[in-house]
């Protein structure tokens, strides 16, 4: 076996790492392990830990962040700390750390991946080569994109979940209000993420709305109420409050798709990832919920042509830093 490479996705809730063979096959790695992010104060501990428990070391890393990239240097806002490559690969004795940003990651295992891991929510006429966009709700709101050069695909960075939220409609406009609270500014990963849908609960209990007493003393009582609601939202007639968190989370993710398909002329479609979207997969299903992803005044028909597709793997940024790490 020659010198393992360390593939991982380093998210804000949760670490996934892979050790594996970099001529071999990431979906069969050596040694893997998920890793709660929060528990550790730093990368090097987080990373140290994982190869105290998988008794192997690695001559190189590439791993995806919630961050900009920039001159190596990465500072997650949804973590706590820094970390820089070359004093990470000193601090493990490695001969090459690569930090990539995780939706670069993501992106570069969306052509890894097989059609079974995919599920086509509107297949429009996609160009074989057109220009991919990559929405990832998760513990944030991850944005990138993919364009191919003509020999291989190239993956960008984004951080469009900080761009400011659009409301539509006067639902919206309250929601805005009810977050802007203070004069703040709205970003869109502040109701378009795992954070977002507890926003969007207590937005939903302003407005009125109650679960049963059950639900709302769980979700009251969490620390990260969005298992609860996800969850409650299966049984609308018995948790209402719920249930418009769920359908108004896809309806703003469906116009966020909308929008990231214009930004990007992505005419090879618009990929939904991240650990949020196959949850919400049987609300993005529902006939009416494809409205707001086709909504444009002025470029309807370009979003009928632009695919707009839910990726299953919970795998892909793993796969994306395995390619962008096999030949450090």
């Amino acid at each position: 076996m020659s010198e393992l490479l360390l593939a991982g996705d380093i998210g804000g809730t949760k670490a996934n790492l892979v050790l594996v063979d970099p001529a071999g096959d990431p979906r069969r790695p050596v040694y893997a392990e998920r890793i709660p992010t929060a528990d550790h104060p730093s990368l090097e501990a987080l990373l140290d830990a994982f190869f105290a428990k998988a008794g192997k070391s690695a001559s190189t890393a590439c791993l995806g962040i919630p961050s900009p990239v920039i001159d190596g240097h990465v500072a997650p806002v949804n973590l706590h700390w820094q970390a820089q490559e070359q004093t990470v690969a000193r601090h493990l004795g490695m001969r090459r750390v690569r930090f990539l940003n995780d939706l670069v990651a993501t992106a570069l295992g969306i052509p890894e991946l097989a059609d079974n891991e995919l599920v086509v929510l509107h297949p429009g006429a996609p160009r074989t080569r057109g220009v991919k966009a990559i929405i990832a709700p998760g513990t944030g709101l991850g944005t990138g994109w993919l364009a191919h050069s003509g020999t291989s695909w190239e993956a960008f960075p984004s951080e469009g979940g900080h761009a400011d939220f659009a409301p539509r409609g006067q639902l919206q406009q309250r929601l805005l209000a009810h977050q802007a609270t203070g004069g703040k500014q709205v970003i869109v990963e502040s109701v378009c993420s795992g954070r977002g849908i507890a926003n969007l609960w207590r937005f939903f209990g302003h407005e009125g709305l109650r679960d049963s007493p059950a639900v709302e003393e769980a979700a009251a009582a969490a620390i990260d109420p969005t298992p609860v609601v996800m969850e409650a939202a299966r049984n609308p007639q018995v948790n209402p409050r719920s249930s418009a968190c769920a359908e108004e989370f896809v309806t703003i993710l469906f116009q966020e798709a909308g929008n990231s398909a214009l930004r990007w002329l992505a005419t090879g479609g618009v990929y939904l990832a991240g650990g949020v979207s196959p949850k919400v997969l049987p609300w993005m299903q529902r006939p009416a919920a494809l409205a707001a992803y086709l909504a444009s005044p002025t470029l309807g028909r370009v979003l009928r042509e632009t695919p707009l597709v839910v990726v299953l793997n919970q795998e892909t940024a793993v796969l994306g830093a395995f390619a962008g790490g096999r030949n450090l």
